[in-house]
């Protein structure tokens, strides 16, 4: 027993492929009579694909030859060869063996349409060859298994085709059979064309579409003007008498033409494959007035109902703002119940029963009957909003006496209106825009489609008014208000005054009133100011005295929260209002994020980047806030941000990222007021070296201090010779000195050698001259 042909499959754990066939051959000679070879794998008997011969030889003895195609399994370990003769069996060879677990190495697609005639080829070229296939009736081989024939294809033919070819690998084709539906579309009692038919707005349409002859599972669609569509749709599938492996399916929707519509359109999708198809219809469209309309109006919260008849066995159709749909109530609307009636003369009533009606029931409801009138019923829903006004120290608002000098706040309290709604004042009829202040709506605790709101006015008497009023615009036209009634208007002429205080210092408020009948007061703000022993229930707000006459508070360390309205009142007369807004002069901060290491000097650190901040306080306008290093402007890296302190201070924000550079010295901030000002924050840099750059720089300035130490020989010999012609003696250490004494008066900024280095020991060294002497420790410029 042997395998024909290279069967090496180059791995030392498994020698064949479960993804080739191969052709295993057995041999029995020496027998005087016909032996039969069986094949037995894993102690299964194989009945695969097999070519025995038989040949007589020498003394008459019989040569067998067996010959099978062999497909392994990966399972598979033992192959044995057997011999039968006519009194005995015995196993001739066994073969142990071992497959390896390999994917397809080719694979084909193959489609074909229902009922076609399909034929697949598995040529071996003189080698065995056998196909792997669904058995079906209509499917058979041919040509010693190379030939595969499949007549009248159908679904069931579906699936796998193996081809296996001896010392090949497998080929596996996966077959599709393709089932193309016919599809109609047509309308019910309707008379036109297939192509094109007219229609009319508010009348009720049936349309049918027909897939015939449909590979299951499949789905129908509507479309109408390309977009999506499914009133009232409904789907009906049966099974075919012939081909039962294809289904007819039936859809139907309920269609309510609109003007622009231009085509009707069926689909049905192959659930298996994707594949879709699809028919048309071009549709005409036409304007038609429904024959009956009501209008009904109610108040929000009542209940409500109204009916439409059609015929028992007629289709019919609720529409509620084109929202078209059988069970109205449970699928678009709360609150809405559906009842119908049958009456003894076969007609039949729909109902829709309104309980608590709400703003979301209100708009348009149409009743459709198929080939039959419209009918359309318009729902409006009324809201009225409850409206009060609470006037200040008053609720009484048919006896309202105010003064004309002092200011009141009126209130206005909405309840349960829909939105969008807006409220306003009127004073004496005229409607009023000035302090006005229109509060937030938050939903209603009753009713969660209704909002509630509030509106304040900071009212100001004049000695005509009669009346306050506060009205709600329901957004439909109608207004719902309520109106107060002034009494009286008290003429007062108030004293008014303004000051403008610093900052930090203290301040002191006086009110005098001749022939006062009661005790003097003040208040901050429409707050009371109330004092125990001098001391108010401000915090740096002090009572220095208070009687009918005279009044005087003290405010000291005055700042923003000290800001505002301060009134002085004899009973409820306003008699004095001193208006009071803080000053600060324009200044400036800056803030480098880290410990100065003295005055105005500050430590940076070679290759990292520091967030510095300068802020800029004034109540006057600030035009900019800028940087400079060096006494150059700077524009990168820099974002500056405004905002209000309080109600007249304003505070300007600029960071800039910096990161230091070893020729910047100086850093500064500097800002402009409105009037021109310039104010300005500077700042020394010191910048500490990394270690590496300390050594570069000593050795630099070394060698620097030697170069010039020469220049400087060479100089003095020159002076020399010139001191022994004129003979003049000039002690040298004392020109250095000089020197050195005359250069410290020198200006930095006119230096371009200028530069701060720092020493392994922490000593500064400015050099401000473009000539270093060094001796010993001492560095002199």
């Amino acid at each position: 027993m042997k395998f024909l042909g290279e069967v090496s499959y180059g791995s030392d754990k498994c020698q064949i492929s479960n993804q080739q066939s191969y052709q295993i051959e057995c041999n029995a000679t020496g027998s005087s009579h016909n032996v039969s070879i069986s094949w037995v794998i894993n102690n299964t008997t194989y009945n695969g694909r097999e070519r025995v011969m038989s040949i007589t030889g020498d003394n008459n003895t019989i040569h067998t030859e067996s010959v099978i195609l062999y497909l392994p399994n990966i399972d598979d370990r033992e192959i044995s060869c057997r011999a039968t003769g006519q009194t005995s069996s015995y196993v001739m060879e066994q073969l142990t063996i071992s497959v390896c677990d390999e994917k397809p190495q080719k694979s084909l697609s193959l489609f074909a349409n229902y009922g076609e005639t399909v034929y697949m080829f598995c040529e071996a070229s003189g080698a065995m060859a056998m196909w792997e296939f669904p058995i079906r009736d209509n499917t058979k081989t041919l040509h010693e298994g190379e030939l595969l024939h499949i007549d009248n294809v159908t679904i069931e033919n579906e699936g796998e085709y193996k081809c296996f070819k001896a010392g090949e690998a497998t080929v596996i084709t996966y077959f599709t059979v393709q089932v193309i539906p016919k599809l109609t579309i047509s309308f019910g009692g309707v008379e036109g064309s297939f192509e094109n038919i007219t229609v009319y707005t508010h009348k009720l349409y049936k349309v049918h579409c027909i897939s015939s002859e449909t590979r299951p599972p499949a789905r129908i669609s509507w479309k109408i003007n390309n977009n999506d569509y499914d009133i009232g749709l409904k789907t009906l599938n049966r099974s075919r008498e012939t081909k039962s492996d294809t289904m007819d399916y039936h859809s139907t929707i309920l269609y309510i033409p609109s003007i622009g519509d231009k085509n009707i359109s069926c689909s049905v999708r192959d659930g298996n494959s994707g594949m879709q198809w699809t028919t048309s219809m071009f549709i005409e469209t036409f304007e038609r007035t429904p024959e009956l309309s009501y209008n009904i109006s109610v108040p929000y919260g009542n209940n409500v109902s109204f009916c439409c008849d059609y015929e028992q066995n007629d289709d019919f159709l609720w529409d509620f703002n084109r929202k078209y749909d059988y069970v109205l109530a449970s699928t678009y609307l709360e609150g809405v119940t559906e009842l119908e009636k049958t009456w003894l003369n076969g007609t039949k009533s729909s109902c829709l029963y309104f309980e608590d009606t709400k703003k979301t029931h209100e708009g348009r409801y149409a009743c459709y009957k198929f080939n039959g009138s419209m009918e359309m019923f318009v729902l409006g829903v009324k809201v009225t909003p409850r409206v009060e006004i609470i006037f200040e120290d008053n609720p009484d608002l048919n006896k309202v006496v105010v003064y004309r000098s002092k200011p009141y706040l009126v209130q206005c309290l909405v309840s349960g209106a829909y939105p969008p709604f807006t409220m306003l004042w009127k004073v004496n009829g005229i409607t009023t825009v000035d302090d006005v202040y229109n509060g937030n709506k938050s939903r209603n605790v009753n009713a969660a489609d209704l909002f509630d709101s509030t509106s304040r006015l900071e009212y100001k008497p004049n000695e005509n008014d009669r009346s306050i009023t506060c009205l709600v615009n329901n957004g439909d036209g109608s207004f719902t208000g309520t109106k107060g009634h002034i009494k009286d208007v008290i003429t007062v002429d108030a004293e008014l005054e303004a000051k403008r205080i610093l900052h930090g210092s203290n301040v002191n408020l006086r009110c005098n009133y001749s022939d006062g009948m009661e005790i003097l007061h003040w208040s901050f703000n429409r707050t009371r100011i109330s004092c125990v022993e001098r001391k108010c229930n401000h915090s740096n707000i002090f009572l220095i005295t208070s009687t009918r006459n005279e009044t005087m508070i003290s405010i000291t360390n005055f700042n923003g929260k000290n800001e505002g309205r301060y009134s002085c009142y004899h009973g409820l007369e306003e008699i004095k209002i001193i208006h009071v807004t803080m000053e600060v002069k324009l200044g400036v901060y800056l803030l480098p994020g880290m410990e100065r290491i003295y005055p105005y000097t500050v430590e940076f650190y070679e290759g990292s980047q520091y967030m510095l901040v300068c802020i800029a306080n004034s109540t006057d306008d600030i035009r900019s806030l800028q940087w400079q290093v060096n006494g150059a402007y700077v524009s990168g890296d820099v974002a500056t941000t405004t905002v209000n302190r309080s109600l007249t201070l304003r505070q300007v924000t600029s960071r800039y990222l910096y990161t230091p550079v070893i020729s910047h010295l100086t850093i500064s901030c500097i800002a402009e007021g409105e009037d021109g000002t310039i104010v300005t924050q500077l700042v020394k840099i010191h910048l500490v070296l990394s270690f590496r750059k300390k050594l570069l720089l000593s050795g630099g300035v070394s060698l620097f201090l030697l170069v010039l130490t020469a220049i400087l020989v060479l100089l003095c010999r020159c002076c020399c010779q010139c001191t022994k012609k004129k003979k003049v003696e000039v002690d040298k250490s004392i020109e250095l000195r000089e020197r050195s004494n005359d250069l410290q008066n020198v200006d930095t900024a006119a230096s371009p050698f200028q530069f701060i280095a720092t020493y392994s020991d922490d000593t500064h060294f400015w050099c401000l001259s473009n000539f270093v002497l060094a001796k010993g420790n001492e560095r002199f410029c």
